[in-house]
């Protein structure tokens, strides 16, 4: 019984903080689409640039999503940053990975193995791809 109460408020606080925690952000920004998209591209372009290789595989992969929700985008900076990783990743995976987002985000029509448009098989399509990749750095 006492095992049974203890999880429920825990349940019941951690709901309420995620409640207010998404209230809270609403009301505190009005920012305009070309504000959020600034620091969406901000945020990836610290991910690649970061010495943990999950997080740079990780910020690709969401780089890939969201040229395909938002195509009109200016990825100039973070083309410049993938072809920097082509060459430079630390591993054989990171540069091979940085090859496919890179051409991905000139070039989505070409990846006609990836399906656009459900974002949730994509990502599990590119997980896939990436853990193969994982293979050739031992």
């Amino acid at each position: 019984m006492k095992t049974l109460t203890s999880i429920t408020i825990i349940l019941l606080v951690v709901i309420d903080f995620a409640i207010g925690q998404n209230a809270a952000y609403s009301s505190k920004t009005n920012n305009t689409q070309a504000e959020i998209w600034q620091r969406a591209i901000e945020n990836y372009l610290c991910g690649l640039q970061r010495a943990n290789l999950g997080v740079v595989e990780s910020a690709m992969i969401n780089l890939m999503k969201l040229r395909t929700v938002y195509p009109e985008g200016n990825y100039e900076d973070i083309l410049s940053e993938l072809d920097r990783l082509q060459e430079e990743g630390q591993t054989n995976s990171i540069r091979v990975m940085a090859f496919i987002a890179g051409n991905y985000i000139k070039f989505p029509d070409r990846f006609t193995w990836l399906d656009q448009n459900n974002l949730e098989l994509m990502d599990n399509t590119l997980a896939t791809v990436s853990a193969r990749l994982k293979t050739y750095d031992q």
